[in-house]
């Protein structure tokens, strides 16, 4: 659920320390719904095998916060 659909993610080693990508992408739905997203993360060659997934939104009302962020955890196979 974010406002107006909007979702922001960010691919981060594990520990959290740097940002191997980042993009924002829009869900099927949001503002008071629940949606989904579906999107292809490109991983570099010398990427971290573990890394951290995080998606959040931005808050609506000065854009300076994150906002319910949920972060997974992901090993490279």
């Amino acid at each position: 659920n974010t406002f107006e659909a909007g979702v922001y993610r960010e691919v981060l080693d594990a520990d959290g320390a740097g940002v191997v990508e980042e993009s924002y992408t829009m869900a099927t739905s949001g503002t008071g719904t629940t949606g989904t997203f579906l999107v292809s993360i490109p991983f570099p060659y010398d990427a971290p095998d573990e890394l951290v997934v995080r998606a959040y939104d931005l808050s609506a009302e000065d854009g300076a916060g994150r906002i319910g962020v949920t972060e997974v955890p992901f090993r490279r196979s």
